[in-house]
Parts: structure tokens; C-alpha cells; sequence
């Protein structure tokens, strides 16, 4: 029985929870980590991103335009790998809450964000 090497480990992490690519009109390719590919600290940073009950909380008293547009953004820019990825998503997206779905609903099915 041979055992399995750590580097097979690393390499089936890699496919089980691949980045998040996308080609721009340019030709150029951004990338976004898997949330579960995070250090810790990162993955309760974008939890924290996405939880509009808290965030809507946090702003109380006060007057907030706090939406699932911030939301998205903030999750995006927490799991950019370059600053210009985050910067081409937010470019593109801008204040359209359709766009800003649709990416998370991609971003989620490609690095199966939503099974774990």
C-alpha cells in the first residue's frame, strides 16, 4: 500500500477549490481565491463582508446606504489576488446589483464557496 504524497494533496486541494479566473475584454486574466482557501482571519473578514443584518446594524441611528452592492464588493476586494482585479470587477459592476450577483453566483459555483 503506498501512502499518498503531500504534494497529491495539495495538488487535489488545488482542483477541488481552483481560483476564480476571468478574462478581460484586454485579454489579460484577474483571479479571486476560493473563500475556503483563506486564512482564517481572511475567511472571517468576508464573512463579516457579507453580513448585511450586522452591517445594517452597525450603521443604526445613522444614515446608511449600506446594500448588497457594498456587500459584494467588499467580498470581492477581500479575495482579489492584485488589487487590479478587485479594480476591474468594481469598473465593471459598478453600482448595477445585477451584475454584482451574477459574478457572486459564478465566483460561488466555480470555487464551491457554497459546500462547505
Amino acid at each position: 500500500m503506498s501512502a499518498i504524497k503531500l504534494s497529491d494533496l495539495q495538488k487535489g486541494a488545488e482542483e477541488k477549490y481552483p481560483d476564480f479566473e476571468i478574462e478581460l475584454e484586454d485579454g489579460k486574466e484577474i483571479a479571486f481565491q476560493p473563500i475556503l482557501r483563506l486564512d482564517k482571519k481572511g475567511r472571517k473578514a468576508v464573512v463579516a463582508a457579507l453580513d448585511i443584518s450586522k452591517r445594517s446594524k452597525a450603521a443604526e441611528g445613522e444614515e446608511s446606504d449600506e446594500d448588497w452592492t457594498d456587500l459584494y464588493s467588499d467580498a470581492f476586494r477581500l479575495t482579489a489576488r492584485t488589487p487590479a482585479a478587485f479594480t476591474a470587477v468594481k469598473k465593471w459592476a459598478g453600482e448595477d446589483i445585477t451584475r454584482w450577483s451574477y459574478l457572486f453566483d459564478q465566483y460561488q459555483e466555480k470555487t464551491n464557496a457554497g459546500e462547505a
